[in-house]
């Protein structure tokens, strides 16, 4: 089994929908339970990518199936060929977690951040995938309202302000520097332009961002007579370009390993989420492989 790091890189708007609300907000995006982070199920991730290959390959469900699998249309067993019959998956998605979110800042415009907690479950992901450690040293917890810089990031001295935060610099660098290189290393250098931008921030200001920091976009809904019909007026929440997720991805079979290493060699823009068709879902998408 081969495994790879997809890198999602927001292009667009994201809306991968997390149903619906009765509160401020109508039509939510998906969320981690326990930690409030941004994510894309793994179901709506491998949907997307089946989608955007399928469309590409028009008329060619098997070869479709070899790599996504296939679910009989008759649910009766007795009526099923033996080509008819369920065909396994050869390609695992995990879920989509978030790892650098962009926050609007008075330094640079905006700043993109991470925190530890982030960091130290990519960690935990490679090594699942890979076998080995990225980094040996643990990383240690930042204090609240404190943050530390990428040393490209030359737009901060000793104070940056985020939203209506202001955060102070922290003297616990060297590790996280040492992370963040090493997981560019790994993702390769599509990401090496927000290094100019990045800086890692405590785990409690980071919630604070994944749930406040969002787009929330007013929607309405034209009736026939070209006037807003009653009570189609709803808000909907999305995650902001730039957004930085990623994925971890197992392959079987040799068609599913050939699909993979397309996005090692060429990066491309593929489409996931709701709302599409206002503009929504754009993704770049790069990939390493990481096989233990």
């Amino acid at each position: 089994m081969n495994a790879y790091i997809f890198t999602l890189q927001a292009a667009t708007s994201i809306h991968p929908g997390g149903g619906t609300e009765i509160g401020l907000v109508d039509q939510p995006v998906q969320r981690e339970r326990h930690t409030g982070f941004l994510k894309v199920e793994a179901s709506s991730v491998k949907g997307g990518f089946r989608f955007d290959y399928a469309k590409k390959h028009e008329g060619k469900d098997e070869q479709v199936a070899r790599i996504f699998g296939a679910t009989p249309k008759s649910t009766n067993q007795d009526e099923l060929s033996e080509a008819e019959a369920i065909i396994p998956s050869n390609i695992f998605f995990s879920d989509a977690r978030i790892l650098f979110f962009p926050v609007r800042s008075l330094q640079n415009v905006y700043q993109m951040v991470t925190c530890p907690m982030v960091l130290k479950q990519f960690l935990r992901d490679y090594k699942l995938a890979h076998g080995e450690s990225l980094v040996e040293q643990d990383l240690p917890a930042l204090e609240e309202m404190h943050f530390v810089p990428h040393t490209d990031n030359k737009s901060i001295d000793e104070r940056v302000v985020l939203e209506e935060f202001a955060l102070d610099r922290s003297d616990e660098a060297s590790q996280f520097i040492d992370c963040v290189e090493a997981i560019f290393e790994k993702l390769g250098r599509e990401l090496n332009e927000i290094k100019q931008r990045l800086i890692i921030i405590d785990d409690v200001t980071f919630t604070d961002f994944m749930k406040f920091s969002t787009e929330v976009v007013p929607r309405i809904r034209v009736g026939e007579q070209g006037v807003v019909e009653d009570g189609a007026l709803w808000y909907e929440e999305n995650v902001p370009p730039e957004t930085i997720f990623y994925t971890v991805v197992h392959t079987e079979a040799k068609e599913a390993n050939d699909y993979a290493q397309q996005y090692v060699d060429s990066p491309q823009s593929i489409r996931l989420g709701g709302n599409q068709t206002v503009g929504r879902g754009v993704f770049r998408v790069f990939a390493k492989e990481v096989t233990r």
